[in-house]
């Protein structure tokens, strides 16, 4: 039941409906932040495991290229989420965040069956 109410209040917060802002409700908001913040923060350390272990390639130049595209991403995604911001609002330019995020679930999902970490002994 517990599950239920949680879903349906991330479901609710995510549509702005009026009688539940985030000031109301804190608590949902911190929950879900949290998990999401749980989810994401293993993102990293499993990229640069993979980088390092990718077969043929020499494991000091592999990660200088995910480093080099995490700082293009870090210094890019803010200015990109203001310039949509100023175009449209900040609700549909953080829809930017959401969809990479999809994407970087579907892209794990995916590379699953070939990826170096199954070498890992």
């Amino acid at each position: 039941m517990e599950v239920r109410r949680g879903y349906a209040a991330g479901w609710r917060l995510t549509t702005q409906k009026e009688e539940w802002s985030l000031e109301k409700q804190t608590g949902w908001a911190l929950a879900g932040f949290t998990c999401a913040g749980a989810g994401l923060a293993t993102i990293i350390p499993n990229t640069f495991a993979a980088a390092g272990n990718i077969e043929g390639s020499a494991p000091g130049p592999s990660l200088a290229v995910v480093t080099t595209a995490g700082y293009v991403g870090f210094l890019a995604g803010p200015p990109l989420i203001g310039f949509v911001a100023q175009l449209s609002t900040i609700r549909a330019a953080l829809w930017i965040l959401v969809v990479l995020s999809g994407l970087s679930a579907f892209a794990s999902t995916s590379m699953k069956r070939t990826s170096p970490l199954r070498r890992i002994p």
